[in-house]
């Protein structure tokens, strides 16, 4: 269980370094900006709902894109958007 806590913190700090990555070069580069935005609200749902599995919940917001209306991002762009860290 303790190695699933510092997961969780691990994504916690990949979500915010990927959040102020996104907002700094948001204005150049939307589509980074929107991938950690997305990926910022993927990592807070995962820390508030612990106990169920992070996979789950991750491919449930990139599977989903559709539900954000003015995202351009897509699917295939925000898995290497998430490697290149």
């Amino acid at each position: 269980m303790n190695n699933y806590y510092k997961t969780i913190a691990a994504i916690a700090m990949f979500s915010v370094v990927s959040f102020c990555v996104g907002y700094v070069f948001g204005n150049n580069n939307t589509k980074h900006y929107q991938a950690a935005c997305i990926l910022s609200d993927c990592c807070h749902n995962m820390v508030d709902n612990i106990g169920v599995e992070a996979e789950e919940i991750y491919y449930d917001y990139i599977d989903n894109l559709d539900c954000y209306p003015d995202v351009t991002i897509t699917r295939e762009e925000i898995e290497r958007y998430g490697w290149s860290y």
